[in-house]
């Protein structure tokens, strides 16, 4: 991928939703004069006890890229991955909320990783229906490598995808003793 010179920073909040990035966008983004956001949000969104709305929380991510974009940044917006809502009920309606998501990015043109229809479809092809067992640490969280498949994801839309890298999915040379 050739892109040592990256720096990542992670301000991310267990628990904190659009409404909470919304208060705290100064501190939590735009000190930062980022060139690109990446977002990955609306799983607390749709908790039932933070009483966000689906529309509540479409708004709430309109107006998040707007900031974003009035720093003169590029937003990117993902996603979050399935779920086991069974053992997650006050998240069951996650899902209108992805496509509550799908609707705000589209209208606003925004890079979209859809980690939601990847997780479905791709990778439930990939890890042959066991996307959960093979990906998540518990009901809502990834595990190392769905962490890895959602990086993957976002390398390609990028389209900085590298399967010859590590990042990728290639092995790392520490494997060869």
């Amino acid at each position: 991928m050739q892109r040592a010179n990256d720096i990542i920073i992670n301000t991310a909040i267990s628990g904190h939703t659009t409404l909470n990035l919304l208060k705290d966008f100064e501190v939590r983004v735009a000190q930062f004069n980022p060139k690109v956001v990446v977002m990955m949000i609306g799983t607390n969104d749709a908790a039932l006890t933070t009483n966000i709305s689906v529309e509540s929380f479409g708004n709430n991510l309109s107006k998040l890229i707007d900031q974003i974009r009035s720093i003169g940044t590029i937003p990117v917006i993902m996603s979050p991955n399935i779920i086991i809502t069974q053992k997650s009920p006050e998240r069951n309606r996650l899902h209108e909320y992805v496509k509550k998501m799908s609707e705000v990015v589209k209208a606003k043109d925004v890079i979209y990783v859809d980690n939601w229809n990847i997780w479905i479809d791709e990778l439930g092809k990939k890890y042959n229906g066991e996307v959960f067992k093979e990906l998540l640490n518990d009901p809502l969280h990834p595990n190392g490598y769905g962490h890895q498949e959602i990086a993957m994801a976002l390398f390609k839309e990028l389209s900085i995808f590298d399967p010859n890298a590590p990042t990728c999915g290639a092995p790392y040379y520490e494997g060869f003793h």
